[in-house]
């Protein structure tokens, strides 16, 4: 079976521990730590561990499959998925001693096997015979990755101009021009994709041009004169939700054309995580432009908890249900029996799942912001059981998707093609 599962289930599993241990760096955050060993790990846990996981495997299967170009070679995932995990465990071990040289040689293992993969993507990419308005702007998302990386590992080894304006940059290329611009880009192929849309008119290119260019700005403004350092931001910032709007129009363009009348249960929450993103990115631009950390803590928290973690989520239950039926029924003799794809996922268990875990995150965005109003014991229990029930959602999100994998058995032996 295709080992982008694999990846998907490691990313879950980095989710879960993030999730958890989120808790007990809320405390830090709220008094102003922003920058312990602790918390410097969490987020590269978060961020790397998970979501960059789940990206680089989903990226694996994307491109040859959505844009008709040639596979990655097979063994690609066997050395890649290995090193990644390595990688990034090295990074959060140096991040917890607070030894930099460590989190640097994890970093540079980490770009350079991230280079690797994204090099053989590239040469299946630049092959593909769907050359669709989303296959030549996923260069622009994806292109931003390398220098994202290329900072990290530029300031863990305290080379020369590491400070707050190059960390700024960092932080901005990293959620709004990566994270941000890659899940707009790719809403454009899986939402018409999934709903069966057609017919439909959206100005991509416009959408994309404003919102890379006010990442840019944005990205760019602290290292600007003081004298124009806000305006830029602002302008930036003013491009960068303008380019968010635009996406949400056309969002609306795509689905309400769609031939499919009703529209699945993972696709409803995917178009709700990628509308609560939208919002976690405003306040991230407001964050910048005012300068305000506990602000740009709360939307790092909105952003990651409360829409990269549900997308990736709501997505996993029509990937990775599509990837077993190929391996399971795409050539088997019985493959006329084969359950539907959308109906592989258990139903209970993806609303029971689903609607826990948004309780989970509501309730952690309530408690984060009257923490201090606490006393230390209450806040003890509240973070214990908050963080029960949300691992509870994730766990059970993840025993619906082994569910998927356990569908139709083992696979029947099928004749050698000759």
């Amino acid at each position: 079976m295709s080992l982008t599962v694999w990846y998907l289930l490691v990313a879950l599993l980095g989710a879960l521990i993030a999730w958890c241990w989120s808790f007990s760096i809320l405390a830090p955050l709220d008094s102003g730590h922003f920058a312990t060993g602790a918390v410097l790990a969490w987020v590269h846990l978060a961020v790397l561990g998970s979501l960059l996981t789940a990206a680089l495997g989903v990226m694996i299967q994307l491109v040859p499959i959505a844009f008709q170009a040639p596979p990655l070679p097979p063994s690609t995932p066997l050395w890649h998925l290995p090193l990644h995990v390595a990688a990034i465990t090295m990074m959060i071990v140096g991040f917890l001693n607070m030894d930099f040289t460590v989190v640097g040689i994890g970093g540079s293992l980490l770009l350079l096997n991230t280079g690797i993969l994204l090099g053989l993507v590239y040469n299946s990419y630049r092959k593909a015979r769907n050359k669709t308005p989303v296959h030549r702007a996923m260069r622009f998302a994806v292109a931003g990755l390398p220098f994202v990386m290329g900072i990290g590992v530029w300031q863990a080894f305290q080379l020369p101009g590491t400070g707050s304006a190059l960390l700024l940059g960092h932080i901005a290329l990293g959620t709004l021009w990566y994270w941000g611009g890659l899940v707009i880009v790719i809403s454009y192929k899986f939402i018409p994709m999934f709903t069966l849309s057609h017919g439909y008119e959206v100005d991509l290119r416009t959408t994309t041009g404003l919102y890379f260019g006010g990442v840019t700005l944005v990205a760019t403004a602290a290292t600007l004169p003081h004298t124009v350092r806000l305006a830029a931001t602002l302008v930036g910032g003013v491009f960068v939700i303008g380019g968010a709007l635009l996406f949400a129009l056309d969002l609306q363009r795509m689905v309400r054309v769609r031939k499919r009348k009703r529209i699945m249960f993972p696709i409803l929450s995917a178009i709700a995580a990628t509308l609560s993103l939208l919002g976690a990115l405003t306040l991230l631009v407001t964050a910048y432009a005012l300068g305000d950390e506990r602000i740009g803590v709360a939307a790092g928290d909105w952003f990651y908890f409360g829409g990269m973690i549900p997308l990736l989520l709501a997505y996993a239950q029509k990937i990775i249900p599509f990837l077993r039926y190929e391996y399971r029924y795409s050539h088997a003799p019985d493959r006329k029996s084969a359950p539907l794809i959308d109906e592989m996922v258990p139903a209970l268990l993806s609303r029971v799942g689903t609607y826990l875990y948004v309780i989970s995150f509501c309730a952690s965005l309530l408690y984060f912001l009257f923490l201090a109003r606490f006393t230390p014991v209450l806040r003890h229990w509240l973070a214990l059981t908050l963080a029960a029930i949300g691992a509870a959602a994730l766990a059970i999100m993840a025993s619906a998707l082994i569910h998927v994998l356990l569908v139709g058995g083992k696979r029947p032996d099928l004749p050698r093609k000759t």
